[in-house]
């Protein structure tokens, strides 16, 4: 078999019948060195904005008007007391006969799907009362006032209060965009959001955290559980976030009780020092969440 012990007989002819010689490689492997992937050098982020206009977009957010869900919702019901039997056919909601549009007698349009929906509850838990308040407004719809004024939105705005024995809690979030032309005020131009409001309240004492983010007046902000509270609720604590007009966020870091705090800007090191007071603020969001339809 020697030389032949790979090759059978056949017909006369000589075959292959063990197994076929790999063939060679043509690839040729990259020394380890030039394995390695390229180096990127990225430049440090440039800021548009110093410190002082980090400053003062808070305070355009936060300032005499604070957003909250109060002000499209009361937009909205005044708005739907335009309409009439036809058009939209009900006093509180654009309901999906008229995802198209109609006209009231009013002049005023509507179109798309608007719900809203309101509870009160009665109930004890122990020797304790609970009493549970809640209102919600969501959507994809339109409003076109006979002037020509616009009210749109796609999403939800609500509120809710709970009250057990002394403890009173308070809550409101918005969701998605906004815009109320008629507006004298932040909802003049489209904002959006995601959004939660919380105030905590035992006797005289009360906290307020406001969480997520916003985007109004061309200002963008985000909150990580800002809290107003420890009693000095016009310095709170926490991380807020602003976003510059060049993409990058400044993080400004509030200490409790502490009027000022360090900004740095893209994960850098601090480049100045902001300071609010925000005195009023928690009374101005517990009055609109106390404020029911």
């Amino acid at each position: 078999m020697r030389a032949l012990a790979h090759r059978c007989l056949l017909g006369g002819l000589v075959v292959a019948c063990g197994p076929p010689a790999e063939p060679a490689s043509t690839i040729e492997e990259a020394p380890a060195e030039d394995q390695a992937l390229p180096q990127l050098e990225v430049d440090d982020p440039v800021a548009d904005w110093g410190a002082a206009e980090v400053e003062a977009a808070v305070e355009r957010v936060f300032g005499d008007d604070v957003p909250t869900p109060v002000a499209p919702r009361d937009a909205y019901i005044a708005l739907m007391a335009e309409g009439d039997d036809l058009c939209p056919g009900d006093p509180l909601q654009i309901l999906d006969t008229f995802i198209m549009g109609c006209t009231a007698t009013s002049g005023t349009w509507y179109a798309g799907i608007s719900e809203w929906q309101e509870q009160h509850n009665v109930d004890r838990f122990g020797k304790y009362e609970i009493e549970l308040d809640m209102w919600a407004l969501l959507g994809d719809f339109e409003i076109v006032d006979a002037e020509g004024r616009e009210f749109h939105s796609g999403g939800h705005v609500a509120a809710w209060s709970l009250k057990l024995g002394g403890m009173h809690r308070r809550g409101a979030e918005m969701s998605g965009s906004w815009l109320w032309e008629g507006h004298d005020g932040w909802l003049d131009q489209e904002m959006s959001a995601s959004v939660s409001y919380v105030v905590n309240s035992a006797g005289s004492a009360r906290d307020l955290v406001i969480d997520g983010g916003l985007t109004v007046q061309g200002v963008t902000l985000h909150m990580d559980e800002l809290s107003f509270g420890h009693g000095c609720p016009a310095h709170p604590e926490g991380d807020l976030d602003v976003r510059d007009p060049s993409g990058s966020w400044h993080r400004i870091s509030l200490q409790a009780c502490e009027p000022c705090g360090p900004v740095s800007y893209g994960g850098g090191e601090p480049h100045g020092e902001v300071c609010f007071d925000f005195d009023g603020l928690v009374d101005e969001v517990v009055a609109d969440l106390d404020d029911w339809p």
